[in-house]
């Protein structure tokens, strides 16, 4: 017996080539997906690393006494960042302490003629920013500082 000869549509060349087509968009999204996810965790990476420049800079800040007292320009300073250009990283300025408010501490009793203590609140600043433009500013950080210091001594 001879086989019938049938006229063939094309109908499996059209499906799999709509599959082609499906499974490659697939693959499209997945890509772009997993940069897009790459992207997010270096840009959350990046702002820990600032954040953790400025808690040291304002660290070292807090850690000097004579910085409340007498209140001093605190140098810039570079964070991951080469050179005195401190290329390819972040520059860290810190402000002043700045004296916002002050009041009685609590546990001492005043006796005539001696200064007794007062708790002094302090606000720090500092703000991270692009050293080859430091007109743009990628964060700042306020902080407060209660410090312990004779009555009076709040500038």
């Amino acid at each position: 017996m001879m086989p019938l000869k049938r006229k063939q549509n094309g109908a499996v060349l059209l499906t799999s080539l709509i599959m082609l087509v499906v499974l490659t968009l697939f693959a499209i999204s997945m890509i772009n997906s997993s940069s897009l996810g790459f992207r997010i965790a270096s840009n959350f990476q990046a702002q820990k690393v600032m954040e953790q420049g400025v808690h040291e800079q304002m660290a070292k800040l807090i850690s000097n006494p004579a910085n409340f007292s007498a209140p001093v320009v605190q140098p810039d300073a570079c964070v991951n960042g080469v050179g005195a250009a401190c290329t390819g990283g972040y520059l860290v300025k810190v402000g002043m302490a700045t004296c916002i408010g002050f009041g009685p501490a609590p546990g001492y009793s005043k006796k005539v003629g001696e200064l007794d203590p007062q708790d002094n609140d302090f606000e720090v600043q500092a703000t991270v920013v692009d050293p080859a433009n430091p007109a743009n500013k990628y964060m700042t950080i306020v902080e407060g500082v209660r410090v312990r210091m004779l009555a009076g001594s709040c500038p």
